[in-house]
């Protein structure tokens, strides 16, 4: 459905249909019928006024592996985050809304969840734990976040990638070493001025990490402190005044980029 003036959609019973989209309408809420489709996949609502969501509401469909709300009016995200109660949805996507502040916990049910995608947002605050069993990647990219704990979140040990570009961090989330298989990390654009990176060196899997246009003063002039598998490091942009690379580690890096450095400003 596409560029209807429609402010209420209702759904027959079908066990056909496994794909709805709705796009560019002035619907306030998720139509409450969807629940009378059984074998629904996919749902993208975008360009639409939804202000807010029950996480809860999408329990009973057992077979959606896909729900998309995006660059909608999107304010408001609510979730019971009781774990007694499972679904098979594989991506969850908000990104491109209006939300502010949003409590991990309930996305808690939703234990297959390989993606969350939370991108071009204006969250300031995140509360409760991340406790996504199966999550792989999480995009936070875009956002208004001065500070990010990890340190009460689940060992997810599937987790692959972390985006945080474009935030307000002034360091490196804490506790990100808890999580054995993250190999991405992109914390570019972003206000982070010192770097612990025997934390990062624990991430026995970490390839790759984009800390450019930062405000990082010294990179380590000793190899053991980088993370062992690190192929890839991009510190462009930083104020970092002299640049000591370490006998051997153009050897493992395949990808190192310094450029545009400037000198750090005393005043």
């Amino acid at each position: 459905m596409y560029k209807t003036g429609m402010r209420n959609i209702h759904f027959e019973k079908n066990s056909a249909i496994i794909s709805v989209t709705i796009k560019n309408s002035p619907i306030t809420n998720i139509p409450a019928t969807l629940l009378t489709l059984p074998a629904i996949q996919h749902i993208l609502v975008e360009y639409t006024k939804i202000a807010s969501i029950d996480l809860s509401w999408f329990y009973p469909l057992k077979g959606l592996a896909t729900l998309k709300l995006v660059k909608s009016n999107l304010q408001v995200v609510h979730g019971e985050g009781s774990t007694n109660v499972t679904t098979g949805l594989n991506v969850i996507n908000l990104s491109y809304n209006s939300l502010r502040a949003l409590n991990l916990n309930g996305f808690a049910p939703f234990a297959e969840l390989t993606q969350l995608v939370l991108a071009h947002n204006k969250l300031e605050s995140l509360t409760g734990a991340l406790n996504i069993p199966a999550l792989t990647g999480l995009m936070l990219n875009h956002n208004r976040l001065k500070q990010l704990d990890a340190c009460q979140w689940n060992d997810t040990q599937r987790l692959q990638g972390i985006t945080l570009a474009h935030n307000y961090l002034r360091q490196v989330p804490a506790c990100l070493e808890r999580f054995a298989s993250l190999a991405h990390v992109d914390l570019n654009h972003n206000r982070i001025g010192y770097v612990r990176w025997e934390d990062l060196q624990q991430l026995p899997k970490l390839a790759s990490i984009d800390l450019s246009f930062n405000r990082i003063t010294a990179m380590p002039a000793d190899q053991a402190q980088y993370p062992p598998l690190l192929k890839q490091l991009d510190l462009c942009g930083n104020p970092i005044g002299v640049v000591t690379i370490p006998d051997g580690l153009n050897d493992i890096l395949s990808y190192l980029n310094l450029s545009q450095t400037v000198a750090p400003n005393r005043n």
